[in-house]
């Protein structure tokens, strides 16, 4: 899940900007910077790679190291995005939703009832945020899109006899010099009968579907997977990733080849970070950046 962890970065002991105004939104901190060279630079610092870093913070440095500069290095503020607040409303409601489930399995049948899709959409409702939408009319027309999106899923994708074993599941775990952090969205048994419980893990996603180019290099969840084998003693048999709007899962590689991948890939980055390579990779990304009004390289 993208909001992983808000944690203490790699890039702490970098120098934050100062745009004044402590009252003030993203959006009006963002307005103060006009180009480049309003961006303050000064005591920037070696990096220190012992520090925790999470998936948003590789993933954003995958995308384009000098995005990783202005958000985690100099900290130029984002602005407030729907699709954030649409994320972690269907997170928060498919946790409490599998958590009923999982309490219904666990003892508690008959004293906690399985979840219906009438609870599935009060929990929505519950869970609503309501911040980053350009309009009422806009938050409105997501908000019922969502409410369709939930129903299809209490349809197609849910299933009373998934067994949720652990669910945001927050983690650690060493690569290299460095603490990979994050949360796992859900844990489901598949086999109980082994020596090690044998598992899958689900990440929810509320973007659009991943392409066979980006599952194959994914790093988030052959990580998740080192962490649920070396933290939890657990077999973990799958992986998917659960895109919810769309209906459609997808499985990606875990194999013990691709988590070692994963594993130097993440060193690889971690190495660059601290050498300051935050070289742009310019292209069709840079339209939805929300740096592109200050970064000279930016596509747009």
């Amino acid at each position: 899940f993208l909001h992983e962890i808000l944690d203490e970065d790699i890039s702490k002991s970098f120098a934050k900007p100062d745009v004044g105004g402590l009252e003030e939104t993203a959006q009006e901190k963002l307005s103060h910077y006009k180009g480049e060279g309003d961006i303050v630079e000064e005591g920037m610092q070696d990096i220190d790679t012992t520090k925790r870093v999470s998936y948003s913070q590789l993933n954003t440095y995958e995308d384009c190291p000098k995005k990783y500069k202005y958000s985690y290095v100099l900290r130029v503020p984002s602005k407030p995005h729907a699709s954030l607040s649409f994320g972690s409303t269907i997170h928060n409601t498919l946790k409490d939703f599998y958590t009923l489930l999982k309490d219904s399995r666990e003892g508690f049948e008959g004293i906690v009832e399985k979840p219906t899709e009438e609870k599935l959409l009060e929990l929505y409702d519950m869970h609503w945020l309501s911040h980053g939408y350009d309009s009422k009319a806009h938050e409105e027309k997501r908000k019922l899109s969502g409410k369709s999106m939930l129903k299809k899923y209490y349809k197609n994708l849910y299933k009373e006899d998934q067994k949720p074993y652990r669910l945001e599941e927050s983690f650690s775990v060493h690569v290299g010099e460095s603490v990979f952090v994050g949360k796992i969205d859900r844990i489901d048994i598949v086999n109980e009968g082994k020596e090690k419980l044998e598992v899958e893990i689900i990440d929810y996603k509320t973007g659009k579907v991943k392409n066979d180019a980006n599952i194959k290099k994914d790093l988030q969840l052959p990580l998740y997977a080192l962490f649920a084998e070396q933290k939890l003693g657990l077999k973990v048999v799958a992986a998917k990733y659960v895109f919810v709007e769309h209906g459609e899962v997808v499985e990606v590689d875990v194999s013990e080849e691709r988590k070692e991948a994963a594993k130097n890939r993440v060193v690889e980055i971690i190495e660059n970070i601290k050498k300051k390579d935050f070289t742009p990779t310019p292209g069709y990304l840079c339209r939805y950046c929300d740096y592109n009004t200050v970064c000279e390289d930016a596509m747009v």
